[in-house]
């Protein structure tokens, strides 16, 4: 395959399709890693320090296979993508609502990337509130490699697309009720305070 690309002056297109496919698969991966340290599904303080390196690492990745997507996608005479065309939503002939997908992903994967470098500088609600997009892009990202990607029929693919999915979605639940418990849990406080005083205020009057 790489010799019949080399011949035919392809190898643009080889090259895009792999750098889109691993900037999925990284994206996905470094989401699911987030979701797995922020879950406590390893528990309150995992053992793996390292996971959270991986995490960035990978976030990292994620970049770096985009701007070889993009810059493969503008080499490639044969499609004729111009900057404008890969930034800039709409602006492109050739499958114009699946390309707008990927932009669309491209640039808040970028933003998250950033709100991540800016942590230490951000208040926490605006870091976080940035960094779910995270879920736009894993959205926006598997619509735009289904509508435009060359291997959406080969079942390896499908098959990693259902399990990352699958995996997220049930991380995500996880990571919702933790998030519910502890609010519950000052209810129910509440309403326990809140009936002892009402009873010590009934003896009292008795």
């Amino acid at each position: 395959m790489l010799s019949y690309g080399l011949e035919t002056g392809q190898i643009f297109w080889f090259a895009t399709r792999a750098a889109g496919i691993m900037t999925w698969a990284t994206a996905m991966g470094s989401i699911l890693l987030g979701l797995l340290l922020a879950s406590k599904v390893l528990g309150r303080k995992p053992g793996f320090p390292w996971l959270l390196d991986l995490h960035r690492f990978i976030s990292g990745l994620s970049v770096v296979f985009l701007g070889l997507h993009m810059a493969t996608l503008w080499a490639d005479r044969y499609v004729h993508f111009g900057w404008v065309e890969l930034l800039v939503p709409f602006m492109s002939e050739t499958q114009t609502g699946a390309v707008a997908w990927g932009i669309a992903a491209a640039w808040i994967l970028a933003a998250v990337q950033v709100s991540s470098l800016l942590k230490r500088f951000l208040p926490r609600r605006v870091w976080h509130g940035m960094h779910l997009g995270a879920y736009v892009v894993a959205v926006s990202g598997t619509i735009h490699g289904w509508q435009a990607g060359s291997d959406v029929n080969n079942r390896f693919v499908l098959a990693i697309v259902a399990v990352s999915w699958g995996l997220i979605i049930a991380l995500s639940i996880v990571r919702v009720r933790a998030l519910l418990a502890p609010q519950a849990d000052r209810s129910s406080r509440g309403l326990d305070s809140e009936s002892r005083l009402v009873g010590a205020a009934v003896t009292r009057r008795e």
